[in-house]
C-alpha cells in the first residue's frame, strides 16, 4: 500500500508542477499516478486469484490460531504458517487478508468468526503488529 500511495503522491506533486509552469513534469506525474493505480489493481487482482477457489462453492475449513501460528486445514490442503512469515493482515470486503509477500496472501472469510473471536483475532494481531487499516 506504501508503494502505491508514493506513487500517487508523488506523481500528483509532478502534475501540481507542470500545471503550475514547470515543463515536461506533468507527462512523468501522470504516469507515476497511473503506475500506482496499476500497483494497487494488480496487487487486488492477485488476492481474488487467490481466493477464488473459496468463492466457488461451500467449502468446510477449520482455521486454529495459535499465540505461535495460524493454520487452516480444508478438504485439499493444510496450510501452517507462524505469525511472523506474515507481513501484515487486513479485512478486505468479506475477506481477512493475511499477507505473506506482496504476491502471496492468505484469505479468512469474515463469516467464519464470530463477533468474540473476530474481537480476540483483532487484539491478537495487534499485539503481533499485523494489524492494517481495513477496507470493509
Amino acid at each position: 500500500m506504501a508503494v502505491t500511495i508514493g506513487l500517487v503522491a508523488v506523481g500528483a506533486a509532478a502534475v501540481a508542477a507542470g500545471l503550475a509552469g514547470v515543463s515536461g513534469a506533468a507527462g512523468p506525474g501522470v504516469m507515476l499516478m497511473l503506475s500506482g493505480a496499476g500497483f494497487f489493481l494488480l496487487r487486488e487482482r492477485s488476492v481474488r486469484r487467490q481466493l477464488a477457489p473459496c468463492l466457488g462453492a461451500e467449502r468446510e475449513v477449520t482455521v486454529t490460531m495459535t499465540d505461535s501460528e495460524y493454520r487452516a486445514e480444508g478438504p485439499d490442503r493444510a496450510t501452517s504458517r507462524t505469525w511472523t512469515t506474515f507481513r501484515s493482515v487486513s479485512r478486505v470486503g468479506d475477506f481477512w487478508v493475511l499477507r505473506v509477500s506482496p504476491r502471496l496472501a492468505m484469505g479468512l472469510p469474515v463469516t467464519a468468526l464470530d463477533d468474540q473471536q473476530t474481537a480476540a483475532f483483532v487484539e491478537l494481531l495487534r499485539e503481533k503488529g499485523l494489524y492494517a487499516a481495513t477496507s470493509p
